[in-house]
């Protein structure tokens, strides 16, 4: 089982969950939460930015990883990843899209994020994804 194979303290880290649908945030921050993980949502980029650039955060707790839609105004999940790879380098980013295009997956890897999902996708896929970024495993996976 995958938490028996996880060596890192899920509590250690922060996930942010970026997507403007409601519905899509609840459901995945309460998969997570049941899981152990310490999770913040965010209806936009704009209020992503916004909580990263606060400057009294909690030493103890780092941004793990960001799971973010990429169909969003105003800013997109491209233009949220750019922006998470200048100012947090070390910040894994999984993209997810009800659009599957190849070209999304493809320009995915190309700037960098740690994953792309196509939804619907078993939930299973996105904690194996978190699993493999919070271990610092620095590859591309791409959809299911």
């Amino acid at each position: 089982m995958l938490e028996e194979a996880c060596l890192i303290d899920k509590r250690t880290y922060q996930v942010f969950v970026v997507d403007d649908e409601v519905e899509m945030l609840r459901l995945l921050s309460d998969f997570l939460r049941a899981r152990g993980y310490s999770v913040t949502c965010f209806g936009s980029a704009t209020e992503l930015f916004k909580e990263m650039s606060r400057e009294k955060r909690d030493p103890l707790r780092k941004i793990g990883v960001i799971v973010s839609d990429i169909h969003m105004r105003p800013i997109d999940g491209f233009g949220l990843l750019q922006s998470v790879k200048k100012t947090h380098p070390d910040t894994a980013v999984i993209l997810m899209t009800a659009y599957d295009e190849r070209q999304e997956a493809a320009r995915a890897k190309k700037e960098g994020a740690f994953g792309y999902l196509s939804k619907p996708f078993p939930l299973a896929s996105l904690e194996a994804l978190l699993h493999s970024a919070l271990e610092g495993q620095n590859r591309f996976s791409g959809k299911d």
